[in-house]
């Protein structure tokens, strides 16, 4: 593990924040900080996952440092200084001293939707389940793929006396609410594989459009979703679905609600989305985007109030778009009406 530099504090960004939340992370899988805080240890190591794919010195970050200078004797400023940084490498060079020769055990599995697509972007928990207790193992998150891969050595188990942990795995969502659970793998073998099924009852279940966004990210690169088409030149909703696995249709309403949204400012792509779920569209093969939304252009205004109220509501019920929009249905009513005699 790499050295910690200094200064580092709020706001800052790159490689060296990086290599500050990978000690914090291991500080806590240890116990070093917070040792006799559970729920505390996984609320931050939740929230660490997250914020590592930005490479920033956010707020979770400052209050761990904190946290770290009060239980080692420290001023509690938050900030990295060369004490501070002094303290956390040789709190690292133990450890990799005391893992030497120690076995590691490993936890790895898929993680998945009810639909059976590949739950990408998901936090994954491993615990060592006692009678009425349970000590964090290790944290992971899930690739495009749902993979995931946890590795944990014996020390980190509850009981002097037990040497297997009694395994469970949680996938959890980005507020630490529970996704999904394995039932408890007693005595678990050096090398576990465990696999969870994220059910659509999940409270904080990603929703249809999230699970497309968060997919398609790393595929269009800098390509805006607006510019996106399926003609002669362009065939990116078929590039899309062969990569992904999501529906064509799907696909279309995504980039296709993009496309709308940027007519209509006030109505945000997931309206759009929830709409074009309706049986107002299907996705006609062999027709580019761009006559397809010159179609919908000439049909949206055919939708009445109930119409429309109807397909967001479905949307809401199959969690294709996030609950928290349910406040916005009136408005964006009122919005879809006075958009549709001005279109172009």
């Amino acid at each position: 593990m790499k050295k910690i530099t200094f200064p580092l504090k709020l706001r800052m960004q790159g490689p060296a924040i990086a290599d500050l939340h990978a000690a914090l992370q291991r500080f806590l899988d240890q116990r070093v900080i917070l040792r006799s805080d559970d729920a505390a240890r996984q609320k931050y190591s939740v929230a660490l996952e997250w914020v590592q794919v930005r490479l920033a010195y956010d707020t979770n970050t400052h209050d761990l440092v904190s946290i770290f200078q009060e239980e080692q004797g420290l001023e509690a400023s938050g900030v990295v200084d060369e004490l501070t940084a002094n303290v956390m490498n040789r709190w690292l060079d133990e450890l990799e001293e005391a893992g030497e020769g120690k076995t590691l055990y490993t936890v790895k599995g898929t993680v998945r939707f009810f639909d059976g697509f590949p739950a990408g972007g998901i936090i994954v928990s491993a615990f060592d389940r006692d009678l009425r207790s349970e000590q964090v193992l290790g944290q992971s998150q899930t690739n495009r793929q749902g993979n995931y891969q946890i590795q944990y050595s014996e020390s980190q188990f509850g009981r002097a006396e037990q040497r297997n942990a009694d395994l469970v795995v949680k996938a959890l969502a980005m507020d630490g609410s529970l996704l999904a659970a394995s039932p408890i793998l007693f005595n678990a073998p050096l090398t576990a594989e465990v696999n969870l099924i994220i059910p659509l009852e999940a409270a904080q279940l990603p929703t249809l459009f999230d699970r497309i966004q968060y997919m398609l990210k790393p595929l269009l690169s800098d390509l805006p979703v607006e510019e996106l088409e399926e003609d002669e030149k362009h065939q990116d909703i078929s590039f899309l679905f062969g990569e992904t696995g999501f529906k064509k249709k799907d696909l279309a309403r995504f980039a296709l609600g993009h496309k709308l949204s940027q007519r209509e400012r006030n109505l945000p792509p997931e309206f759009w989305f929830a709409l074009l779920g309706s049986s107002i569209y299907e996705f006609p093969e062999g027709k580019s985007l761009a006559e397809q939304l010159a179609t919908l252009l000439d049909v949206l205004p055919s939708l009445d109030v109930a119409a429309v109220r109807v397909a967001l509501i479905h949307s809401f019920k199959h969690k294709e778009i996030a609950d928290d929009f349910r406040q916005n249905v009136d408005n964006w009513i009122e919005m879809f009406l006075q958009f549709m005699p001005s279109k172009s």
